[in-house]
């Protein structure tokens, strides 16, 4: 099964779908390669595509990987914008399970973010964020890695409802 870009948004989706294994796997030492495809409808661009480490929920970094990718739209008549890519990480160790994100960044306004790291929140599928799919690297020969931290301060307070309410029949519901 592959991961792809905005799973699950239906026909509201946007931008190109992103295709690549959830789950790679290399061992203590050496190479992770991870081999991915990009399909759009409109044409794509080589340079816009990233492979991102994830830090903690919604905040991710540039990784080491180095990415080759090639447009192979010519090949695929009639079918939009096709680029294949292939992302390498050399002598993988422990510190190197993660997991990633492919991006396709769309807009001009994703060209100003040259900061150290991103955030991105991948649960929301909208206009405003790139098109990505991700996937979790293990190295064989390391303990299973930790979860990423959760936000330091999450946002307001938390905030408990019990589940089912109940009104009497020309009574009034408080909640």
């Amino acid at each position: 099964a592959a991961a792809f870009a905005d799973e699950g948004c239906g026909q509201h989706c946007r931008g190109p779908k992103i295709f690549v294994k959830p789950h790679q796997f290399a061992q203590k030492g050496g190479n992770s390669t991870v081999k991915f495809k990009i399909v759009g409808k409109r044409p794509l661009s080589a340079d816009r595509v990233l492979v991102l480490r994830q830090v903690n929920k919604h905040k991710f970094r540039e990784s080491d990987y180095d990415v080759e990718v090639t447009d192979i739209s010519e090949k695929k008549k009639g079918r939009g914008s096709v680029l294949t890519g292939v992302a390498t990480l050399d002598d993988v160790d422990c510190k190197d399970q993660s997991r990633y994100v492919i991006i396709y960044k769309r807009g001009h306004h994703d060209d100003d973010e040259e900061d150290e790291e991103l955030e991105l929140n991948l649960s929301q599928h909208d206009d405003r964020h790139p098109s990505y799919a991700a996937f979790g690297l293990r190295i064989k020969g390391c303990p299973k890695p930790k979860p990423p931290k959760p936000d330091p301060h999450p946002k307001g307070p938390k905030i408990f409802v019990k589940p089912s309410q109940f009104a009497e029949k020309a009574g009034n519901a408080t909640v």
